[in-house]
């Protein structure tokens, strides 16, 4: 399972698309703050997907309204992240 958490500047959007290896899209969806304030917005979002060895998964941007970074940060208390766990069947 893999989970996007992401945050936007004031203003801005992004789009973005879970890709497996070999470029299928498995979800999407859109972080944005369009509200006329000084605020940024957080979304969380996860997937789900089968992996098989030697395959990956990421994070891809597939539009947003900005020409410099959209996501925002603040070094003390919010970030942006894309964390994931993996099962396995395998006998350890």
């Amino acid at each position: 399972m893999f989970t996007v958490h992401i945050c936007t500047y004031h203003g801005k959007y992004f789009w973005f698309a879970f890709v497996k290896t070999g470029g299928r899209e498995i979800a999407k969806g859109l972080v944005g703050d369009n509200m006329d304030n000084d605020n940024h917005l957080c979304n969380a979002v996860s997937a789900i997907t089968m992996v098989a060895k030697g395959e990956g998964d990421w994070l891809k941007c597939t539009s947003s309204n900005g020409s410099t970074s959209v996501m925002y940060t603040d070094s003390l208390r919010i970030i942006s992240s894309f964390p994931g766990f993996l099962v396995t069947n395998d006998a350890i």
